[in-house]
C-alpha cells in the first residue's frame, strides 16, 4: 500500500508530507553525528542501497554478494 501512495503521480496525502519534513530534519541530524564521529574501521565495508522504496533487488545483490566473498574466503 505504501508503495502505490509513494509511486503515484499525484502529491502525498498531507499526514506523509508532514512526516516527509520529520524524517528529513532526522536524517539531517543523524548524518551530521556520524559526520562528527566518523572512524576508519580495521575491515573493508561495503554497502548495498538504493533510493527507491522496495523491489529494486537490494536483498537479492546482498545474498549473492554474500556468497561471492565466501567463495573467495573459502578458497
Amino acid at each position: 500500500m505504501l508503495q502505490t501512495i509513494w509511486w503515484r503521480p499525484a502529491a502525498p496525502p498531507w499526514p506523509l508530507r508532514w512526516l516527509e519534513s520529520v524524517y528529513v530534519a532526522a536524517a539531517r541530524y543523524s548524518a551530521a553525528r556520524k559526520r562528527r564521529r566518523a572512524q576508519r574501521l580495521p575491515v573493508p565495508v561495503i554497502v548495498v542501497g538504493n533510493i527507491a522504496v522496495g523491489g529494486s533487488g537490494k536483498t537479492p545483490v546482498t545474498l549473492a554478494l554474500i556468497e561471492a566473498l565466501r567463495a573467495i574466503v573459502e578458497q
